[in-house]
């Protein structure tokens, strides 16, 4: 299915939004949620300050719920913009996807061994 140039704009900007957000939320949740509220090697005093600063916290998750949220949008757009290109478009969004979901993994698995 040929898409039309304006869609094929609108889906390109519609990526890029979601994607400056993604960068300005992950950089919150990490630096000014996590940072603040994770203490390295010391697991009780990493639960008593997410106690003492739940509602923080609680912004901190919802920032990366969204930012997992605002992650599909960017594929997507980036979906249709390279759908006209060929097939290997898709596989690069796929990749992408993909490769964000190990990046999750691996910094969970960073945050476990803490």
């Amino acid at each position: 299915m040929e898409l039309a140039p304006a869609e094929i704009r609108r889906a390109a900007t519609t990526a890029g939004i979601a994607l400056l957000f993604v960068a300005v939320l992950a950089a919150l949740a990490n630096f000014a949620v996590a940072e603040r509220l994770v203490v390295d090697g010391d697991a009780a005093k990493t639960a008593a300050n997410i106690a003492d600063s739940e509602t923080l916290f609680r912004f901190g998750i919802a920032g990366l719920i969204l930012v997992a949220a605002l992650d599909v949008v960017v594929a997507w757009g980036l979906f249709r913009v390279l759908e006209p290109v060929s097939r290997l478009g898709k596989c690069q969004v796929r990749a992408r996807s993909a490769g964000r979901e190990v990046e999750r993994a691996a910094a969970a698995h960073r945050e476990a061994g803490r």
